[in-house]
């Protein structure tokens, strides 16, 4: 949805209270996580080392569950819980110029396992695109890595006309998802 104006903490958080029995807008919920893409959707998936050892892993698996990678993306992030929980909705948002673009989604997976940890959050009703994102850090012997999916569609007609525009700005802040864990890793 886009705003005409910056949004206060209470109408973000009126917006929050809107969109908790809001449904999904797509029905394949873990999506990011299948080996086979529905028709229709466009699957991203990017990949980073970030270093080697159990303490880089954990200190980026907690800044993933966190929301420090959307935060560290220049994203605004709004939820009632400071940990991503399974079933929590989150509006992030995006400047665009004088507008404001706030992006309603509901965590519908975190994963805290041995090697690996983050979540999955899906598209609700606002969102510019239909389908699925996961942020995952595994470790895989000592590597670090960190894992990026989307898996998604235009959100409704106005976004299928922009749909060069809205793979470019994916692409954008796909890359900046992947830079922001790098100054939580420096620190170890």
């Amino acid at each position: 949805m886009i705003l005409l104006w910056r949004p206060s903490t209470q109408r973000l958080a009126r917006l929050l209270t809107q969109l908790q029995d809001a449904p999904l807008t797509y029905r394949d919920v873990g999506i990011t996580e299948a080996e086979r893409t529905p028709a229709g959707y466009r699957r991203v998936s990017r990949r980073i080392e970030l270093g080697r050892g159990r303490e880089i892993f954990h200190k980026a698996g907690e800044a993933v569950l966190s929301w420090e990678v959307q935060r560290c993306s220049g994203l605004g992030v709004h939820a009632e819980s400071p940990r991503a929980q399974t079933g929590e909705v989150v509006i992030t948002t995006v400047p665009a110029g004088p507008l404001v673009v706030a992006v309603p989604c509901r965590v519908v997976q975190v994963t805290r396992e041995e090697n690996r940890i983050g979540f999955a959050y899906g598209t609700l009703p606002g969102h510019p695109a239909s389908g699925e994102e996961a942020f995952m850090v595994e470790q895989q012997g000592e590597d670090v890595l960190f894992t990026v999916t989307a898996v998604s569609r235009p959100g409704g007609w106005l976004e299928r006309i922009g749909t060069p525009v809205l793979r470019i700005v994916q692409s954008q802040v796909t890359e900046r998802y992947l830079r922001s864990l790098q100054p939580v890793v420096e620190k170890v």
